[in-house]
């Protein structure tokens, strides 16, 4: 479980103590592990369910970037990253990764701009193959910020997407 919680004056930060070893791949130590939460960072979340044969709407927001361009990406995994300045776009530049980046008709909207408060959609048409049920995939975005050291911006964290039959 998780516990312990903290919120900043401001409330842009929340840190919590957790236990539990699917917050972040690769969490196998066996012990509690320290997390801030940035409210105002970027994030990427879906309401919808991956199915084979139908699109998967994306939920992207990054309240620092409104108006902002955006490039989102998916991937078979998560490392090695790609480092970015200091930081890193937490993908894997595998073979998805680029089709990702280059099949339009398949991840829609993945090359944007972020409206006024900093939304925006993108969408993944999952092919009707029954043999993808089962897979996970990560999808991540990133934003343009001019004066940034690399124009990026936010980096979203990743989000698993598992899909189903």
């Amino acid at each position: 479980g998780s516990g312990v919680p903290q919120v900043s004056s401001d409330g842009r930060f929340v840190a919590f103590e957790s236990w539990a070893s699917n917050l972040v791949p690769g969490d196998t130590n066996g012990w509690a592990d320290v997390f801030v939460h940035d409210r105002a960072a970027a994030a990427m979340t879906t309401t919808g369910t991956p199915r084979v044969g139908t699109p998967l709407a994306l939920d992207l927001y990054s309240p620092l970037d409104p108006v902002g361009g955006y490039v989102a990406a998916a991937s078979l995994g998560t490392i090695p990253s790609i480092p970015v300045d200091t930081r890193f776009i937490p993908l894997n530049p595998d073979l998805l990764f680029l089709i990702s980046l280059t099949t339009p008709s398949m991840f829609q909207g993945f090359l944007g701009t972020l409206d006024g408060q900093g939304r925006a959609i993108a969408r993944i048409v999952l092919p009707p193959k029954p043999l993808l049920a089962g897979l996970t995939f990560y999808a991540a975005f990133f934003t343009w910020r001019a004066g940034a050291p690399s124009g990026i911006g936010a980096i979203s964290a990743p989000l698993p997407i598992t899909i189903v039959p």
